[in-house]
Parts: structure tokens; sequence; C-alpha cells
């Protein structure tokens, strides 16, 4: 599936706080913790709006009006690079092929796992 047909958000198990210039994200299940550079913060920092900013195209766009000297692709590479990282580390969750008909492109993370109750 290609990626600009995945919709990303933050996971609802993080907690981010100011480090040194940069953003350290602690998840809070895990207790684990990463740091983000200042191109990994922007596009951080944009998926507090998933629907407009949860897709690799629409963050590829934003670095591109940001910094408009690095090719494209270079944008590309480092957006898709931030998902992957991020995902693995269980910080931002995969929701929703944006490109499919009829609901049938639709994954809840929430659903594919065992979770405590509230």
């Amino acid at each position: 599936m290609s990626d600009d047909l995945v919709r990303y958000r933050r996971s609802p198990h993080v907690h981010e706080e100011p480090l040194d210039g940069e953003l350290a994200l602690l998840h809070l299940e895990r207790a684990e913790i990463r740091s983000l550079n200042e191109v990994a913060t922007i596009l951080w920092e944009a998926l507090a709006e998933p629907d407009e900013f949860g897709t690799v195209a629409a963050l590829v766009s934003l670095l591109a009006e940001s910094h408009p000297d690095t090719p494209v692709e270079t944008h590309r590479e480092h957006v898709e690079r931030f998902f992957e990282q991020l995902e693995s580390a269980g910080l931002v969750e995969r929701l929703t092929d944006v490109g499919a008909t009829g609901g049938g492109g639709r994954t809840d993370p929430s659903t594919e796992r065992e979770t405590e109750s509230e």
C-alpha cells in the first residue's frame, strides 16, 4: 500500500517534553524515551492535526514549504523514515487508507491489541 494512502496520528500513550532545544517523547506504557531533532519536531507538531497533516504527502508538502532548497525526494525520505521509526516505537498509529472506498480501509490499532480496562 502506498504511504500516500495511509493516515497516521499520535499515539494517546505519549507524553512530550521540550529538552535542550529538541523534543523528548515518552511512551507511557513502554517507559521508553525518544528524542526528536528539529525536523522531526516539526513533523510531530504538525501531527497534532492528523486530519490535515497525517499523511506522508501532507508532511512532505509542509517540509517543502519550510525548507524549499531541499529536494522533495529528500523530504519524502525523511517523512517515511519518521513514520517508520515512530510507528515501530509505538509513538504514532496507522489509522486509515485514505484512498479506500466503502469504509474497508480503516485500521484502528486499538482494536488489534489487548488493552486494560479503564
